[in-house]
């Protein structure tokens, strides 16, 4: 997650900058739990990190990070962005790093007039909602796509693609947006494969690509 980028989104809106009669209540969303709960930590961290330094460097006062589990799913993470907007009194939030996850925050965030920031989730049309509480830092999987794609078929010849990502929003919005931009370039697709979250087990995909003799494999999964 791109921390400091966010918390110098958090500034500009005027919400870590000088004395505060209360603390300012910043909610944060993330996978604590689950098959990306490792990415979720580190997230987390990353944000506290960015706070210390924000802090003593004296540029934020009397702030107070609320974090909730979304587990990278819909529900709970709508039902953690009610309990940080209703019950903490948070002034915004962060996450909820799955764009899947995010989206279904973002209606939340609209509902209260509580700004939502993520570092992380790069569907691509998620800034095209017109949900104007709803903020990010991160590329898109469109931009990415289109700056990657003329490498990957005209400088390292990769011709022809197997895909493989994780079957929810993001994944199949990447596996999307790169199938298309590296065909608009002369690639082929030679097949696109999705799995769950928390799968493990791979040899009967990998076995299937491995007979189509791709020149590449893209994959669009959380570490």
């Amino acid at each position: 997650m791109k921390v400091n980028q966010v918390f110098a989104s958090l500034g500009l809106m005027g919400l870590l900058g000088g004395a505060q009669a209360e603390p300012v209540k910043i909610g944060v969303i993330q996978p604590l739990t689950g098959s990306v709960a490792y990415d979720g930590a580190t997230t987390v961290e990353g944000v506290r990190l960015a706070m210390e330094q924000r802090l003593a460097k004296g540029l934020s006062k009397e702030v107070e990070l609320i974090v909730e589990d979304g587990e990278c799913q819909p529900s709970k993470s709508v039902n953690a962005a009610e309990k940080l907007i209703q019950r903490d009194k948070v002034s915004i939030i962060l996450g909820a790093f799955c764009s899947s996850a995010t989206i279904a925050v973002m209606s939340v965030a609209e509902k209260y007039g509580v700004p939502l920031i993520t570092g992380v989730s790069s569907k691509t049309d998620l800034t095209e909602k017109g949900n104007k509480w709803f903020f990010r830092t991160a590329e898109t999987e469109s931009i990415s796509a289109n700056a990657f794609a003329e490498i990957l078929v005209d400088q390292l010849d990769l011709k022809k693609i197997a895909y493989i990502g994780v079957n929810d929003d993001w994944g199949r919005n990447s596996i999307e947006e790169f199938s298309a931009n590296i065909e608009a370039h002369g690639g082929e697709t030679i097949s696109k494969l999705y799995f769950d979250h928390g799968v493990t087990d791979f040899y009967t995909m990998l076995t299937r690509i491995r007979a189509t003799k791709p020149d590449g494999v893209f994959v669009a999964a959380e570490t």
